[in-house]
């Protein structure tokens, strides 16, 4: 893991090499690719001292809401620290279509998880 001044000094190395680039458009992607990772942080870094701020919040009612921040938990996610696991989220989603499903005399069914990622579901009529 670096250390903050490595870190800085990595920023600072990739923006040169970046500056480099003969291929005006692959520069312009890549600018605008790190101004707006750099806004989607900034942003959470906002909500999350926004939720801070309120007096009389409880650790665990900022936590809860920073976790129901769409902007904070994309963060969380990207970085393995959001809270809930991934077969709960699969699972509290499939709930929010299953009410649809029946209205149509169907059903959804988890059947299980690979690799942490790919998702098996079943249909059900």
């Amino acid at each position: 893991m670096l250390t903050s001044d490595q870190l800085i000094a990595r920023v600072q190395e990739l923006t040169a090499q970046l500056e480099g680039v003969q291929d005006f458009q692959a520069r312009a992607v890549a600018d605008e690719l790190v101004a707006s990772i750099m806004q989607l942080y900034g942003e959470g870094l906002e909500r999350i001292f926004d939720e801070l701020g309120e007096p009389g919040a409880s650790a665990a009612d900022v936590r809860a809401r920073l976790v129901d921040d769409g902007v904070v938990a994309s963060l969380l996610l990207i970085h393995g620290l959001y809270p809930v696991d991934l077969e709960t989220r699969v699972q509290e989603a499939l709930d929010g279509v299953r009410p649809y499903m029946h209205s149509h005399g169907g059903d959804v069914e988890l059947l299980g998880l690979e690799e942490g990622a790919l998702c098996r579901v079943e249909l059900a009529a």
